[in-house]
């Protein structure tokens, strides 16, 4: 009989310390990296119904973020935990990278930008120029 995941992110990070030796918290990513590919299937599924009941049932592409140094077996099993989940699509970005967008960086300039990334357990730092890592 498999046990069925009830709350998710925030709600299931206040239950951590108050759940019944029971209930088990599972986080799928440890340091960036992927640790549980199958909570993380569960875990884009969730996304993806969450996603439905604003946007009608439309799956699509799922982009997700990954820790610098990761290795390719990490990064494989985040796209197969997406496709598995039911997207159509999915494109993996380095976290720093996708922190520097999110923040206005122009990384596909001729310009460098340096980008210090501090987070879920490790730090990194890195310096991109013409969409290339020039540094890191």
């Amino acid at each position: 009989h498999e046990r069925q995941p009830f709350a998710w992110g925030e709600e299931a990070h206040a239950l951590a310390g108050r759940c019944p030796a029971s209930v088990q918290l599972r986080r799928p990513m440890l340091d960036g990296v992927l640790e549980d590919a199958q909570v993380a299937q569960l875990w884009v599924q969730q996304l993806s119904r969450q996603a439905d009941a604003t946007h009608r049932n439309r799956r699509g592409t799922v982009l997700m973020s990954y820790a610098p140094g990761s290795r390719a077996a990490h990064e494989e099993a985040l796209m197969r935990a997406a496709l598995d989940a039911g997207a159509l699509e999915v494109g993996l970005v380095r976290s720093d990278v996708a922190g520097a967008i999110g923040a206005g960086l122009e990384v596909l300039e001729p310009g460098a930008s340096f980008v210090l990334e501090i987070g879920a357990g490790h730090i990194s730092a890195s310096v991109w120029t013409l969409g290339r890592l020039a540094a890191g």
